[in-house]
């Protein structure tokens, strides 16, 4: 009986601790008085490979997402996609503008939100 327990063991990772620098929302307020000014636009383009540990297969992965601010405001991309014994996860955020206004900063806080849990889905191994 024992031996039938460790066979079914889950091995659960999450990501985003090892690969992304978004782990946390950086607008934590509701409400905000002055626009969002990061200096310039950018693009952050993140890709983690992983192998496979022998004897697991993918048992669950999150789903690929694709989202866009307003107005062509930004945008983030993230995949997990398995080639055999190798897992690449690719999370990429565009964002367009240099300054936000106080008016976009709402849209702006929400699309960090979801960036924020997307990275922190799990995949999930399930021992053969």
């Amino acid at each position: 009986m024992l031996n039938s327990i460790f066979k079914s063991i889950l091995l659960i990772c999450t990501c985003a601790s090892v690969c992304f620098s978004q782990v946390n929302n950086p607008f934590k307020q509701e409400l905000r008085s002055f626009p969002v000014d990061f200096g310039y636009g950018s693009e952050k383009i993140y890709t983690c490979s992983f192998t496979l540990p022998a004897g697991y297969k993918i048992e669950e992965m999150p789903a690929r997402l694709l989202l866009e601010l307003p107005g062509k405001g930004g945008m983030f991309a993230y995949e997990v996609a398995q080639q055999g014994d190798q897992l690449k996860v690719i999370s990429k955020i565009s964002l367009n503008k240099a300054v936000y206004s106080i008016e976009e900063y709402g849209a702006l806080r929400e699309f960090y939100s979801k960036i924020v849990a997307k990275q922190a889905e799990q995949i999930v191994l399930k021992k053969l």
